[in-house]
């Protein structure tokens, strides 16, 4: 008789243990699947901050345009022209100082980003059928945790470079730059006469500059998404 209760008790001892098993096991699983859930919104909003990272170059028309109107293109020769051009925005940049940038960045078509820095060159033409009146914006459409604070638009246009930045926290402009324009607005200039067949050449090299006082830690992790705009009018006829 000792020995069956032994026996039985033996039994219990095995199901009780393989019940915790169980139980342990449904918890680990419970665990990697919650791990796996917070993993993949993690890696959602990676992919998230990498597009609001980026910035495009557009050609908005107007209503009343008439016959004149622009094309864009990363190369001079045209040979893909388009009214939209998205350029390759850098997710993992922290700050650098602008004497860093290499030389040349005027001298490269399309994107040719380095490391913390965004450089970007294209081209607009005149392919209306008359001269016109060219303005373009640089917009700022976003920014988060303030990270356009402490950012550097250096502007080439047909060879000619300017570096625009926020207005410092004294009311100043910060060391070597132009004032924004604006709030939201970095840069615009206007051609009043753009003649027909007409190209212009820009370069955009964007970064954090180390040396603003504003490149502080609470904008890590922040974000800015920027876009160029065209538009363009007729030229007033006397």
């Amino acid at each position: 008789m000792r020995k069956v209760m032994d026996f039985l008790e033996g039994i219990y001892l095995v199901v009780k243990t393989w019940v915790k098993t169980t139980q342990w096991m449904r918890v680990i699983k419970i665990t990697v699947c919650s791990a796996v859930t917070v993993l993949l919104i993690f890696l959602m909003a990676a992919m998230l901050f990498a597009e609001t990272g980026s910035f495009t170059v557009k050609f908005i028309p107007g209503e009343d345009d008439g016959d004149v109107a622009i094309s864009l293109s990363e190369t001079p020769d045209f040979s893909d022209p388009t009214v939209m051009l998205d350029a390759d925005g850098s997710v993992n940049m922290t700050n650098i100082s602008g004497d860093w940038l290499p030389a040349g960045l005027d001298g490269v078509d399309g994107s040719h980003n380095g490391e913390n820095y965004i450089a970007y060159t294209f081209y607009a033409k005149n392919t209306g059928d008359d001269a016109c009146v060219l303005k373009e914006e640089f917009k700022i459409e976003s920014s988060v945790k303030g990270a356009d604070e402490a950012i550097r638009i250096r502007v080439y246009k047909n060879g000619k470079a300017e570096t625009y930045a926020k207005i410092s926290a004294e009311g100043t402009p910060e060391y070597g730059t132009t004032p924004f324009a604006s709030e939201t607005v970095a840069y615009s200039d206007t051609t009043e006469s753009f003649a027909k067949g007409q190209t212009n050449k820009y370069t955009l090299v964007i970064w954090l500059e180390g040396d603003d006082p504003e490149c502080l830690d609470n904008i890590k992790g922040g974000n800015v998404k920027m876009s160029m705009n065209f538009t363009v009018e007729e030229i007033p006829k006397e």
